[in-house]
């Protein structure tokens, strides 16, 4: 059976949360300074797996994470887990190159593309696993939404949804 397997965030949140191959995350063990009205002291906080959320407006799972950096300013976050495990197990996000014509002339220019966002290849959002993500770029990530009837398609030059009439016509 498969081992699951820890690997730190990216950034000043590798200090404290680590992130499974399984789609969980989970706090460190680590020692903090505390005080009270009696005087300061070290308190250690054990290793906790995080509870996993939805807000119910997007479908997407995510943790609550928090922590104070160098006896800094409290710092909070909400992580998407589909995001971190794909940074943390998913080879690098690949840049599209890609031709794009100017105007009606014969000319191109070349545009880049980043592959940002993660897509989860099953459909079911709750599934976080590597082998279930994938990168892809927002001009994918639309063409998706379009596909499932999230999103209307767009008029690429006003920006505005396309409604059809009868007579197949685009109006404004």
């Amino acid at each position: 059976m498969n081992e699951e397997k820890w690997k730190d965030l990216e950034g000043v949140w590798g200090e404290v949360y680590q992130v499974s191959n399984k789609g969980r995350m989970k706090r460190k063990q680590r020692t903090i300074h505390t005080s009270n009205g009696r005087g300061d002291y070290l308190q250690t906080l054990p290793e906790l797996i995080l509870s996993q959320r939805t807000n119910g407006i997007h479908p997407h799972v995510f943790c609550d994470l928090g922590f104070t950096p160098n006896k800094g300013k409290f710092i909070r976050r909400s992580a998407y887990i589909h995001k971190e495990v794909a940074i943390a197990f998913l080879t690098p996000p690949p840049t599209i190159i890609r031709k794009k014509q100017i105007g009606n002339s014969k000319y191109y220019k070349k545009s880049t593309l980043p592959a940002r966002y993660v897509e989860h290849i099953d459909g079911d959002y709750t599934n976080n696993v590597p082998s279930n993500l994938r990168w892809i770029n927002q001009l994918e990530l639309y063409n998706k939404q379009i596909q499932k009837g999230r999103k209307p398609k767009m008029d690429l030059y006003t920006h505005s949804p396309l409604y059809k009439t009868k007579k197949d016509e685009r109006i404004y």
